[in-house]
Order: C-alpha cells, then structure tokens, then sequence
C-alpha cells in the first residue's frame, strides 16, 4: 500500500511539473509580441514627437524623454561593430562621457520586424540640470569617425522633426495605419467642392486625393456636436500644421491629407466643417452622424483606387 501512495505522490508532483512548465512557456510566449508593440511605440513616440535629425556621414539621432535613439539604414558591419562615445557637457557642472558597445545597446532585439532593415541603437541619457550640450558619435584606432553636437534648448523647438525618412525601409508605420484604419472604419463624405471628409472616433481627416484645387491658404473650421450635450466645441486651424501626407508614404504621395485630432473621447454626434477666410465661407458641410449609422452611402468603397502611388 505505501508503495501505491509513493508512486501516486510521484505522479502527482511530476504532473504538477509538467503543468507549471507549461503555464511558465505560455507566459513567455504571449509576454513577447506584446513587448515588441510597447518597444515600437517608444521608438515611434521619439520619432514623430521627439527632436530628430538625420546625419550624412553616420548615425541619426531621435531624443524623447532623455533617451536617444541612433537609426541607420543600410548599416555596415563597420558600422554594427564599432564603438560610440558620448559626451554631456552642462553649463555648470563635469563633464560626463561614456563609451558604449553597440553589443551594450543595440534595440533591434526588442522591436518589431517593421524595424528590421534600420540598424537601431538606444541610449538612457543621464538628468541634467540647467543647459547642457551633447556631442555622439564612433570611433576607432585611428580616432573619431564621426561626430555629432546637440544643444539641450534645441530640443523643444519643435524644428528637427521626422518627416519619413525610414518609409522605404519599414513595411508600415502609426500615421498610415491609423489611416487606413479610419477608411476601413469610419465615415467618408465625398465633397463636389472642397475637401473630402473622414470621421473616425476623435480623428477627423481632410483629404484631397489629387494635387488640383488644394487650398491651404484659408483658414479650416470644425464645429463638433457630442452625444448628451448642447456645448459645441469650434475650432479654427491652418491646414498647413496638420498635412500628414508626407508621412503616409508612396501609396499616397499625390494626395493631400490633413490630420485633426479632437482632444475629447466624447462620441461626436454631428459636425461641422469647412474653409474660410476674410471674405467668408469658401466651402462648408454639416453632417448628422447619427443619421449615417449603417448608410452604405457613407462607407468608403474603394473611391481613391484611381490616384493611389506605388504601394
């Protein structure tokens, strides 16, 4: 009998074993995708927020939140291989500098294949206070290969910013995918005059698919109703601040696109858009979007296959 409960104990533990490896391998499993979307929206979050500026010579650089990014295409095993230093000079205070292997701090592991063709590095930058100056760049035996200067108050004026550079080089990126999200998903008004219209969620989207008729000159409104509300929100805007075409790459190169964000979560239930300038209304719509739900006249439907780029 003591010999049955011995290896009925066994049985039990090892199943137990077995049982907890396996909720072990699954935990792995699933934690790592999720990861390399955290990752992705980081980098992403530095290149269309941060300061970015490209360099002929050797690495370009994205800084978000005292983190810097070193992007290359078509990086040479030279390149993967050899050394970066870095130097923070503030105003009042030492010197810091560090040499860093790119073993130490290479970020292509922890990205997404959409990454995979830019060699991408990444570089905690330490806290300091008051103005400071950072210089970064590669060298070897015979020296510094090359090197670039970046002033802390360069980096909050909104000036060095990413325009695309990497869109031949990555399969998508967040400006074209929320895009085509809202095409699939939203509401798509066709305007005889001014701008076509698309509505999805808080992203409202002025589109012109062709480079004839584009008015950026006058002045865009948004009137916008909300559901359990009287209180409209108005907004008035230059078109020119908000173009993302640039960033939506071939496919919609010959197009015009502006991009407004409405900074409520509020479900918008009718609005108001248009052009205006000193004379008055150039063009102007009012939709009820209530009164679209399920109207497959509001849908798009393939309408800009005419005038898409190269995909």
């Amino acid at each position: 009998m003591k010999k049955v409960l011995s290896l009925i104990c066994i049985i039990v533990v090892l199943s137990c074993k077995k049982d907890s490896s396996s909720k072990s391998s699954n935990i792995e499993t699933d934690e790592t995708p999720s990861d390399k979307i955290y990752k992705d929206k980081e980098l992403e979050a530095a290149l269309y927020e941060g300061f970015f500026v490209t360099n002929n010579t050797g690495f370009d650089i994205a800084i978000k939140n005292n983190m810097m990014y070193l992007l290359k295409t078509n990086a040479s095993e030279t390149d993967k291989s050899t050394n970066f230093f870095l130097d923070v000079i503030p105003q009042n205070g030492p010197l810091q500098n560090f040499d860093l292997s790119t073993s130490e701090i290479a970020f292509n592991d922890s990205l997404s294949s959409n990454y995979s063709n830019v060699a991408i590095y990444r570089i905690a930058l330490p806290k300091v206070s008051g103005e400071y100056e950072i210089i970064i760049g590669q060298y070897d035996n015979s020296g510094r290969l090359w090197t670039s200067r970046i002033r802390s108050n360069m980096l909050d004026q909104n000036i060095n910013n990413y325009k695309n550079e990497y869109v031949k080089n990555t399969i998508t990126n967040r400006y074209l995918k929320e895009f085509e999200l809202a095409l699939k998903q939203g509401y798509f008004m066709l305007q005889p005059t001014g701008y076509d219209l698309l509505v999805n969620k808080n992203l409202i989207y002025f589109i012109k698919p062709i480079q004839v008729g584009v008015d950026l000159d006058a002045r865009f409104y948004l009137h916008i109703k909300f559901d359990n509300t009287e209180e409209k929100m108005i907004l008035d805007f230059n078109g020119r601040d908000y173009t993302v075409n640039q960033l939506l790459g071939q496919k919609y190169e010959n197009f015009t696109v502006i991009r407004k964000v409405i900074p409520v979560e509020k479900r918008i239930i009718e609005i108001g858009a248009g052009q205006f300038n000193n004379k008055g209304r150039t063009w102007g719509v009012v939709y009820d979007l209530e009164r679209l739900y399920d109207n497959i006249t509001y849908l798009y439907d393939n309408q800009y296959r005419d005038f898409l780029g190269t995909k």
